[in-house]
Formats: C-alpha cells, structure tokens, sequence
C-alpha cells in the first residue's frame, strides 16, 4: 500500500492538466498566483527535508551537486529523490512530502497546457527512476540524496524569485 503513494502524488499533475481544460479563461488572470504557490510548495518541500537531516559529509557532497546539476535536471526527478529519502526517514514525512508533491502538480499540470500522453509518460519516468534507487540507499546513505533534493529545490526556488522580479 505504501508503494502506491508516488502513484497517488504523481496524479496531482495529471487532475492539473484537466483543470487547464476545465476553466482555460480563468488561467490567464491567475497565472501568477499559481507560480506563487508552486514556489511556495517548493520552499514547504525543501524546509521538511531540512528540517529531518542531520549534517554529514555525504549530505554536502549531495547538497554542491545537486546546486550544480539543478538547471539541466527536471523538478519531477528531484521530486523523485524526495520522496525516495522520504521513505526511509519514516511514513509521517512520507505522507507530508507526498501531499505536498500533488499539490504542486495541480497548478503545475495547469500551467502546462495542451499535454499528451508521451510527455506525461516523459515526466512520470524522471518521477519514478529515483524512487528505483531505493536499494542502493542503502549501500551509499540516504545523505546523499537528501543534499541532492534539497539543492535542486533551493535552486529551483531562486529560479522562481528571478521570475517574479521581472514580471514586477
């Protein structure tokens, strides 16, 4: 049953889109509030998983690599990545990244339009490979990935903030 919850966030995107075909003439007036939101989850995503670590050495060899590697990987894979380290700090982060992740696809999948079925295909895949590497994590640590996923957001966030600067 646990297994199915990257399932269950992963369908956030999918409601989103058909909400784009739903209210099309609503989503022009209210375009900035949904990447207001989508930024805000981010940093609500980014903070819980702060706020489980503990410091180590393998999580700032995570945290630099993923600061460099966030402007060519897609949000869904560190999305991905969250939810893996998720797993193993215990089922009440789980639940609450997980929540948090179809929230954020609800404005996302909106904001996306016209999608067909090989792009929702394309993002579920960056969204399920991490979550893959579930036994590697143990061999490695869960640091790692947890750096990983809380700098892509870090920056992913900056990205947002630069957005919104010049669209004021």
């Amino acid at each position: 049953m646990i297994y199915l919850i990257p399932l269950i966030s992963f369908l956030g995107l999918i409601l989103g889109n058909i909400f784009y075909y739903v209210a099309k003439e609503e989503i022009w007036y209210s375009k900035f509030w949904y990447n207001l939101l989508m930024r805000i989850l981010l940093l609500s995503i980014a903070g819980v998983l702060v706020y489980s670590l503990e410091f180590n050495w393998l999580l700032l060899v995570g945290f630099v690599l993923g600061l460099f590697l966030a402007g060519y990987i897609s949000i869904w894979v560190y999305f991905g990545i969250s939810l893996l380290v998720s797993y193993i700090l215990g089922s009440n982060i789980l639940f609450l990244i997980s929540s948090l992740v179809f929230i954020y696809g609800l404005p996302y999948g909106t904001l996306m339009r016209r999608v067909n079925l090989l792009q929702f295909l394309y993002l579920f895949l960056l969204f399920v490979v991490p979550l893959l590497l579930y036994f590697s994590v143990t061999y490695i640590g869960h640091e790692l990935f947890l750096g990983f996923a809380v700098a892509g957001l870090i920056r992913n966030i900056l990205e947002g903030i630069k957005m919104f600067e010049s669209h004021t």
